[in-house]
């Protein structure tokens, strides 16, 4: 994906798997965008940043943005809007991010409860940055 959106051109790199937020995207022509699910997406280490806010169900945050932190080069940083639920589930794949946060010097920042109340959710949410 990263050497088809540089041939394009493109400053940003964005992964959508939602047709119409995806043809939102398009609008801007600096964005490279593709619309596939990004789990499937090979990594291509090699980014500065990473910013995103994937989906929460089943935990799947924490798979996107765990296979997100391996496109980081070095000096890299991912932010993320993930569920609250980070902070409190007591479980492996749960108990593994915390500790991937906690060893690359990251941080888990709470954010005011219903903050996405405006965009149809309640779920509790923090930002998640995780260095390289």
């Amino acid at each position: 994906i990263a050497k088809a959106c540089a041939d394009a051109g493109a400053h940003v790199d964005c992964i959508e798997l939602m047709a119409s937020n995806a043809e939102i995207l398009r609008a801007d022509e600096r964005l490279c965008v593709r619309e596939v699910d990004f789990m499937a997406v090979p990594v291509v280490q090699g980014y500065d940043r990473v910013v995103m806010n994937p989906p929460f169900l089943k935990q799947a945050d924490i798979k996107h943005v765990t296979h997100a932190h391996r496109f980081l080069k070095p000096g890299g940083l991912l932010v993320a809007v993930m569920s609250a639920g980070v902070t409190f589930r007591e479980n492996r794949l749960t108990n593994e991010f915390r500790a991937l946060v906690e060893q690359r010097g990251g941080c888990i920042t709470p954010l005011p409860v219903a903050s996405f109340k405006a965009s149809g959710t309640m779920v509790n949410t923090v930002v998640v940055t995780i260095p390289a």
